[in-house]
């Protein structure tokens, strides 16, 4: 340590410690900690400042809301991420507290969004759970006096409206599962006429919407051509977005996209007849596709495996599952093999269909069943997706 002093002072000589000892001119340096000092603001001259022009303010602000429309537009995608939030923190994550802030901020900032009566019901609910009598009544208050007709004030008041929804649910679904068997007859027109028709009758607000919608665009496809059939889908897009709806409509124009579109021909001109080949005595396999987001794959095998060891326990039926799809749209599928045929495969299909409920579920549009010869499913494994080859199963299997 003492060498290394002096070799120091040798080369150095004696040098208080303090920053920068090493300059002989340490005034020349600026506080580049502080902003307001002129040196910083000066490092870089105008010259080298590139000048913005007016193209280039025109794209950063692009996607700036001007509009009273765009603005409106924007209001409402935030009042929905609020919203949405909201729920995350109050059924997924369990935080009220975190809940009740997602909520309240959203009806301070937007009051007059579509999602303000279902926020007010939210809070008074959360605040009813929490025992905030006082709270739970100015929420409740509030959505009486501006929405007193929404469902959610009338669940409250109206101790029938809980009923009554149901019943006209149920009529709905009713309605569309006989839409749906006359387009899985060919009977398009009358599953058209019946799908307008609820379309029309239920308010904007029904879960069931979407379905209805898409099925009244395949009808159009088989209908009325493909230009028509694209501004359906396109209309279905646009207006429900997040949905296993909107999903499959992409889904179809991208494989439409990838066929010639010429003459304004039915859409049943285009089915898939050159992808997928009938062979009644290839082997088979039935696919049961999980639509239910609150089925878990793991349940719906638990399900098939108690149904094959009630009704098919001497069959020794494989289970597997697959994917298909992207991480955003991916869908779950329970395998069934083997079958020696056609025939033996839609054996076991319409027993599945006659026990839906044993078989995995009772509920409406909680899964697709398919039966699918060993090359066809190659293709539709290739294809990564069901949408074709449902309307092959439809023709091919459904309706011989």
């Amino acid at each position: 340590m003492r060498k290394g002093l002096k070799e120091f002072k040798n080369k150095w000589g004696e040098r208080k410690l303090e920053d920068n000892w090493r300059r002989s001119n340490k005034k020349s340096l600026s506080n580049f900690d502080d902003p307001k000092d002129p040196k910083v603001l000066d490092i870089v001259s105008e010259s080298q400042i590139a000048q913005i022009t007016d193209q280039d303010l025109e794209v950063i602000f692009a996607a700036v809301p001007y509009s009273q429309e765009a603005k409106k537009i924007s209001h409402e995608k935030i009042a929905k991420a609020l919203y949405n939030l909201g729920i995350l923190y109050k059924e997924k994550v369990q935080n009220l507290p975190k809940s009740i802030e997602s909520y309240e901020t959203l009806i301070t900032r937007f009051p007059s969004s579509s999602y303000e009566p279902e926020a007010l019901f939210q809070l008074y609910s959360i605040h009813s759970e929490m025992n905030n009598a006082s709270k739970a009544k100015s929420y409740l208050d509030l959505l009486l006096q501006k929405y007193p007709q929404s469902p959610y004030a009338l669940a409250i008041t109206d101790g029938e409206f809980a009923s009554r929804r149901l019943k006209d649910q149920n009529k709905d679904a009713i309605a569309y599962d006989s839409a749906y068997t006359e387009f899985s007859n060919r009977e398009y027109a009358k599953a058209y006429e019946i799908g307008t028709r609820l379309f029309s009758a239920m308010p904007k607000s029904h879960n069931l919407l979407p379905r209805v919608s898409l099925l009244n665009a395949l009808c159009i496809g088989k209908l009325k051509g493909e230009a028509e059939y694209l501004t359906a889908l396109k209309d279905l897009i646009a207006k429900y977005p997040n949905t296993d709806e909107q999903k499959r409509a992409r889904e179809i124009m991208r494989l439409l996209g990838q066929r010639t579109s010429g003459s304004n021909t039915s859409v049943a001109g285009t089915t898939p007849a050159s992808k997928f080949r009938l062979d009644p005595n290839d082997q088979h396999f039935v696919l049961a596709v999980i639509k239910d987001k609150d089925l878990s794959l793991n349940n719906a095998k638990a399900k098939i495996s108690d149904f094959n060891s009630t009704y098919h326990q001497l069959a020794n039926y494989q289970l597997s599952n697959m994917f298909l799809g992207k991480a955003d749209d991916r869908i779950s599928i329970v395998v069934i093999r083997r079958f020696s045929s056609k025939a033996d495969a839609m054996k076991y299909y319409e027993g599945a269909i006659n026990q839906k409920a044993v078989f995995m579920s009772d509920k409406p549009g909680a899964f697709e069943l398919f039966a699918i010869g060993q090359n066809n499913y190659r293709v539709m494994v290739e294809q990564e997706s069901v949408d074709l080859y449902r309307d092959f199963f439809l023709e091919s299997y459904l309706n011989e």
